[in-house]
């Protein structure tokens, strides 16, 4: 088998595991449903963002903690793995890799924003 050839099917491979792992771990909420399970002060919001867009708009009562930071995963099991966690970032591509780390680590139950930010604040602003 040809290098490119076993290469194209790896990727297929780990694409199809890490969707089938996300679809058994993580639910996906709309906007309006997102928004009433995050209504609750005590709930656990993770804006995965950068402190730079965190900073110019966030859901109330989210805290940042940045994908990207070298220091994620430690900052993620500060949190309580027992209680649900609510992540969302900018459009949902950052958030659905967050959402998949967050439950490989162990918790419970992890729910992931559709749209993202963009799409809530959308939903949630007068038209």
């Amino acid at each position: 088998m040809k290098l490119g050839t076993l290469l194209s099917v790896f990727c297929v491979l780990v694409v199809t595991s890490c969707s089938s792992y996300y679809q058994e771990h993580v639910v996906l909420l709309e906007p309006k449903e997102f928004t009433e399970k995050t209504a609750d002060t005590s709930t656990q919001l993770i804006d995965v963002r950068t402190a730079k867009e965190f900073q110019e708009g966030a859901i109330p009562g989210a805290i940042n903690i940045d994908l990207n930071d070298d220091h994620f995963n430690q900052k993620i099991n500060k949190l309580d793995k027992s209680k649900p966690v609510y992540v969302y970032c900018r459009t949902g591509v950052r958030s659905k890799e967050a959402a998949i780390l967050i439950a490989e680590v162990g918790f419970d139950s992890v729910y992931e924003l559709s749209g993202g930010y963009k799409g809530w604040k959308h939903k949630n602003t007068d038209n």
